[in-house]
């Protein structure tokens, strides 16, 4: 490194030299010093070339690493872009199947809904019946016992009364007479039996 400034000095050496020389002339002449110029346009094209050759494989190492890096940065950069969108597709296809799915889903809740409203409708109905049926049956049941009822207490009452009547207009001496008639239909029925047999 420390030749290599040793060679860079050496080459402008003689430039500045020159320079200063050509510095002092210009003092007496009056007008551009293109001499001098030209000189020192030639020892910027020195110093250039010597720059050059001593850092220019640098630089281009440096420009062609950069390039290089770059390049594989962006090329990183486009990968992570397509995966990211075909990450984003696939999500957007997943939503989507999550829709169908919710809308099926939602579609299969409310057909249960249904089916279950319909059974539960077609139990309550058929209990309705079986209640109407029974209490229809126990009604007539009810009714049946009573109209027998009513028809028992009539006629024991229509038999009280008629006894009560009939004790009313038979006498005491009617009362012995029926009596006696009806043993003597005993009799006679017991002898003619008896007789039969």
């Amino acid at each position: 490194m420390f030749t290599r400034v040793l060679a860079v000095a050496w080459v402008s050496l003689p430039g500045v030299a020159l320079a200063a020389n050509t510095a002092a002339e210009g003092e007496a002449h009056h007008g551009p010093p293109w001499g001098d110029i030209a000189l020192h346009a030639f020892n910027l094209a020195v110093l250039l070339v010597v720059l050059y050759f001593l850092v220019g494989g640098r630089i281009r190492d440096a420009l062609a690493n950069r390039s290089a890096d770059l390049k594989h940065k962006l090329a990183e950069a486009q990968q992570a872009e397509a995966e990211a969108r075909a990450r984003f597709e696939e999500l957007e296809r997943k939503l989507a199947g999550f829709e169908q799915e919710l809308s099926t889903m939602r579609d299969d809740a409310e057909g249960d809904a249904r089916r279950e409203r319909d059974l539960l409708t077609a139990r309550a109905e058929a209990q309705v019946e079986q209640i109407s049926a029974a209490t229809a049956r126990s009604i007539r049941d009810e009714t049946a016992r009573a109209r027998q009822t009513l028809r028992a207490d009539a006629a024991s009452l229509a038999v009280e009364l008629a006894s009560r009547e009939v004790a009313l207009e038979i006498g005491g001496d009617d009362h012995q007479r029926l009596t006696a008639d009806f043993l003597s239909l005993l009799e006679s029925e017991t002898t003619n039996g008896v007789g039969h047999g």
